[in-house]
């Protein structure tokens, strides 16, 4: 939720550049990632953790009696297989821990295509909070306020008329899914976005609109539903561009400088 600190005219004072704010895209997925990977490895690693120090303590102990050459190299394959397992289930977290991981990547993908952005006159912020979770990234340029919501589900990705997300697993096809609550919670969260941008800065009747990003196999390439547009990331920035003017220079500057204040107090 931003403050209302300041009025829109000192707003526009604030030292703002057209670039890409220093906000941490994927920081929160990534944040989340390390804590559930933690508890994780916490709770497995120690059942396995006294067996495997027993079993090199046995080598260890055997390898210093001495004398028994011949086994020199047994000790060492032995070593090195007790070092193997423990690096693979240290690494090996499971699927619902290592797709934070994975939606991370996906934020900073985002982030990276964003910055072709930079010199166009479009303002970014990432991973800014909301109050009850974080908006991956948000957008204003010439061509409106765009709230983006970054998706990489492993898979092939269809969305329906209703703007319903569909996931096909060919390799697996009992895994495939559907979302059918993804257009409506970032929808929800584009009016949320507008409330508090409005509280901030004083403005009223701006609109946000509410975007997805794919970071999948996604041939339908861009979907336009109601009040919500799907896109894949390599189209993203140009999609962007191709959106025509509809808001003057200061009152983006006006939306930039309020975005700049909350990601800076986020920080």
């Amino acid at each position: 939720m931003f403050k209302r600190t300041a009025s829109t005219a000192d707003l526009r004072s604030v030292n703002w550049s057209p670039v890409v704010f220093r906000t941490s895209a994927g920081r929160s997925a990534e944040t989340r990632y390390r804590q559930l990977s933690v508890a994780w490895r916490n709770r497995v690693l120690k059942r396995v953790r006294v067996p495997l120090l027993g079993t090199a303590a046995v080598l260890f102990a055997v390898a210093a009696a001495g004398g028994l050459l011949d086994l020199s190299w047994w000790l060492g394959f032995g070593f090195g297989t007790l070092v193997t397992i423990y690096a693979a289930l240290h690494e090996s977290v499971p699927d619902h821990i290592d797709q934070w991981r994975h939606g991370a990547e996906a934020e900073r993908r985002t982030a990276k295509e964003l910055r072709k952005l930079r010199r166009r006159g479009w303002h970014v912020v990432h991973d800014l909070a909301d109050g009850r979770g974080n908006r991956d990234h948000v957008v204003v340029g010439p061509g409106g306020l765009f709230l983006i919501d970054t998706k990489s589900p492993r898979g092939r990705v269809k969305i329906d008329g209703r703007g319903v997300m569909r996931v096909d697993r060919v390799d697996n096809p009992h895994a495939s899914y559907r979302q059918v609550d993804l257009a409506g919670r970032v929808r929800h969260g584009a009016i949320r976005l507008k409330r508090d941008i409005e509280q901030s800065t004083g403005q009223q009747n701006l609109w946000v609109n509410a975007v997805v990003v794919v970071w999948s196999r996604f041939d339908q390439g861009v979907v336009e539903g109601d009040r919500i547009t799907f896109v894949h990331g390599d189209d993203l920035a140009s999609w962007l561009e191709a959106r025509p003017a509809v808001q003057q220079q200061p009152k983006t500057e006006a939306i930039a400088a309020a975005l700049s204040v909350a990601a800076r107090a986020a920080t």
